[in-house]
């Protein structure tokens, strides 16, 4: 599974302003201005063929453009054009998303660190929080949220109450460097995840489990980033049908290193429980690994997904292995080792006992068996579902029987003309 590090703010009103000759390809630039609308995960902005501005939103909320644009981008991924001859030099172009996941964003500064970008950065940080560019190269922060909200840029911070606001100076956006970063937190508490409510979680995947009957269950995850200064820490939490009913059967909290793998040592494991299954099932009680999660710059994806569980299957087939084991094959693709057949080997295999039925006993001569398995040391492999070949050279038993056949045609010679010697003196006499 990989994590996005990149966040998603999804929810609030960001704004950019609009500079210079409002053509589509200044909206363009407007638009995908670094920390801006561009930057959310699943909305793809570029000019068409037409040189119109069309935009894409597969994040499954709808994106409302305010006045003078007044144009809905329905979340299902259907391309939307924005004209930009409606719009004139100074406006402000406003959107929307409906809904927010978590109470803190990050927004990386770019190479160029300018009053204009800062303005729809932090904008686009948390809904309800807004910056403008000032005429002496400062911004100009505003909290419109019910909750104070912390600033915390390079050279400082401060600390805004509900429609509070705060300035930060041109000196200290000439101070900033590419590679460092203005963090927004609200002290407003973290909506618990509920899975009947999308905007309490950032994704979802599931996985298949199976009880002690062998009934598949699907566990459903839901996964939330925590706002800074925990933007490397994700909450999960599993739920379950039980009865028509989804139950949470578990929690865990994934933590990163600053190279995108998993720390273990902070990540808490995720324990699957659920008791009372309505088909008599035993208590489940299943963990599960993510050791092998990352949280890079991609989009959310499950890479891998492995599990140890089968349902209820029929014996198929039972097969020798090589080295002698024996396995039992079943119709869910399970496999699960019977035994192992022991072989032996002796000093004098010419020296065993013939007791009959192609039975051998050790004698004097043969020496004391050697125990082993198939592949090991002097001893062979062994060929599955095969028969034995014949140990006799068949040409050879094919000229004895030749010559037996042989030798019968001409006794019976003998006994015919003996026979007919006889009947010649009867006929004498």
């Amino acid at each position: 599974m990989n994590l996005s590090s990149e966040a998603d703010p999804l929810g609030g009103v960001q704004h950019v302003n609009l500079r210079g000759e409002v053509t589509p390809q200044e909206l363009l630039n407007v638009l995908t201005v670094p920390g801006g609308l561009n930057d959310i995960d699943d909305i793809t902005i570029a000019l068409n063929a037409a040189g119109e501005v069309e935009i894409q939103n597969n994040t499954g909320q709808e994106l409302r453009f305010g006045s003078p644009s007044n144009v809905v981008v329905p979340g299902d991924g259907t391309a939307t054009q924005l004209d930009a001859s409606v719009l004139q030099p100074g406006q402000r172009l406003t959107w929307n998303f409906d809904g927010d996941l978590g109470t803190g964003r990050t927004s990386e500064l770019p190479a160029t660190v300018t009053a204009n970008y800062l303005e729809a950065a932090i904008s686009g940080l948390i809904p309800g929080v807004t910056a403008v560019a000032q005429a002496d190269g400062s911004i100009n922060v505003t909290n419109n949220t019910s909750n104070p909200v912390t600033i915390n840029f390079p050279g400082g911070e401060f600390s805004l109450g509900t429609s509070d606001s705060g300035s930060i100076t041109a000196a200290d956006i000439d101070d900033m460097e590419p590679g460092q970063f203005i963090t927004l937190t609200s002290a407003g508490e973290v909506q618990a995840i509920d899975p009947q409510d999308p905007d309490t979680f950032n994704y979802s995947t599931s996985l298949t489990v199976y009880d002690s009957l062998g009934s598949a269950r699907t566990v459903s995850l839901f996964v939330q980033r925590q706002p800074p200064p925990e933007e490397k820490t994700w909450d999960v939490a599993a739920y379950m049908d039980i009865g028509g009913e989804q139950v949470k059967v578990g929690e865990s909290k994934l933590a990163f290193k600053n190279d995108g793998t998993l720390d273990k040592t902070a990540t808490q494991p995720l324990v699957l429980s659920a008791s009372g299954l309505p088909n008599g099932a035993a208590d489940l009680n299943i963990e599960v690994d993510f050791g092998q999660t990352t949280q890079y710059g991609n989009k959310f994806s499950v890479a891998a997904l492995r599990q140890d569980g089968y349902a209820a299957g029929q014996l198929v087939s039972v097969d020798v292995d090589t080295d002698g084991t024996v396995f039992a094959r079943y119709s869910n693709g399970a496999n699960r080792p019977l035994g192992q057949v022991a072989l032996a080997n002796f000093d004098n295999p010419q020296g065993l006992q013939p007791v009959g039925g192609t039975n051998w006993v050790v004698s004097s001569s043969s020496g004391e068996p050697l125990l082993g398995r198939g592949g090991e040391s002097n001893f062979g492999l062994i060929q599955g579902g095969a028969y034995e070949a014949a140990n006799v050279n068949i040409a050879d038993q094919l000229v004895k029987l030749i010559t037996a056949q042989r030798n019968f045609q001409a006794n019976a010679q003998v006994i015919s003309t003996a026979d007919t010697l006889t009947q010649t003196i009867i006929n004498i006499r």
